[in-house]
């Protein structure tokens, strides 16, 4: 796989440089490494990520964060964790071609929707049974530690069996 960090003001731009990714590859997995609720709004997200995928099939995964350095370095906070399950639900229904409610005049809808895997990078408690409850897979940050490891897999577990998931669906990273 191949990451691009998501950092407005320490990188090139995310999805240019994926879609250069795309063209210049064949197999690998390509995708941003975090993209965030706050500097992008999730319908910017969802339509980047959608027109990734149609550059490489099959090889797109979005990986979502709070924002940390992306955010703090435009002056601006970290994304709740309501904040990024939202956003999650947002992205995820709009990469499954739904027709959902955002404030506009009209439901948004992504013309050009694309199945593209949602993960989420998590490392506190809160966040990794949200994570186990709305995405695709989860980005473990909590370390090396085994005891550290497992309690984060367990909380991951834990939130996708209280949203009614298959624990054992939800990958991890």
């Amino acid at each position: 796989a191949a990451w691009q960090p998501d950092s407005q003001l320490r990188r090139r731009d995310t999805y240019v440089l994926l879609a250069a990714a795309a063209q210049a590859t064949a197999r690998i997995a390509l995708g941003p490494l975090l993209a965030n609720p706050i500097n992008r709004h999730p319908t910017v997200t969802a339509s980047s990520i959608a027109t990734i995928d149609e550059l490489a099939p099959g090889r797109t995964l979005l990986g979502l964060g709070v924002g940390d350095t992306a955010v703090r370095l435009a002056g601006l906070r970290p994304a709740r964790v309501k904040e990024l399950e939202a956003a999650t639900r947002l992205v995820r229904a709009l990469l499954s071609g739904e027709s959902i409610d955002v404030g506009g005049e009209q439901p948004a809808r992504l013309p050009h929707h694309r199945p593209v895997p949602v993960w989420i990078a998590a490392g506190g408690r809160k966040t990794l049974r949200m994570a186990g409850g709305v995405a695709d897979g989860v980005f473990v940050r909590v370390g090396t530690a085994v005891s550290s490891l497992k309690a984060a897999v367990g909380a991951v577990r834990e939130g996708a069996t209280a949203a009614g998931r298959d624990p054992t669906a939800v990958r991890l990273g």
